[in-house]
């Protein structure tokens, strides 16, 4: 994936993003469990050639169903920020062809303290963008 390709990370409230500076919070970049997978992983959406109406319907279908409530935003910054802090991108593109999972992230529940490194290292490149419309 290039350096420069945008990902984006769907936001449900306010309290998951700094208002002072718009970025993401580093929890919301932290993995979960993928029980098929057996790895750990965070969902992002490859937004880079999307039109924002497009975005917003997948954000619709594939997101917003599994909420209590509508995503008000997106965070989005570059593949380069995933890179930067030692994790991988699996551009799997499952459920939907722009899906794409942040990877290679340390294992184990002694390194807790490593993921959130990692998480920290990239939250400051995700900006928010409100969601219009």
């Amino acid at each position: 994936m290039p350096l420069d390709e945008l990902l984006s990370s769907f936001i449900r409230r306010r309290d998951e993003y700094f208002v002072a500076n718009g970025t993401i919070k580093p929890r919301q970049l932290m993995p979960r469990p993928n029980r098929q997978t057996g790895r750990n992983e965070t969902s992002v959406c490859r937004s880079q050639y999307l039109r924002e109406e497009e975005l917003w319907e997948l954000c619709r279908l594939h997101y917003d169903v599994f909420q209590a409530a509508p995503a008000i935003g997106h965070c989005v910054g570059p593949a380069r920020a995933v890179y930067e802090a030692g994790l991988d991108i699996d551009a799997d593109g499952i459920p939907y062809p722009q899906h794409a999972n942040i990877v290679g992230w340390p294992e184990g529940e002694e390194s807790r303290n490593e993921r959130m490194n990692c998480a920290q290292r990239m939250s400051g490149h995700f900006v928010f963008k409100p969601r219009r419309g």
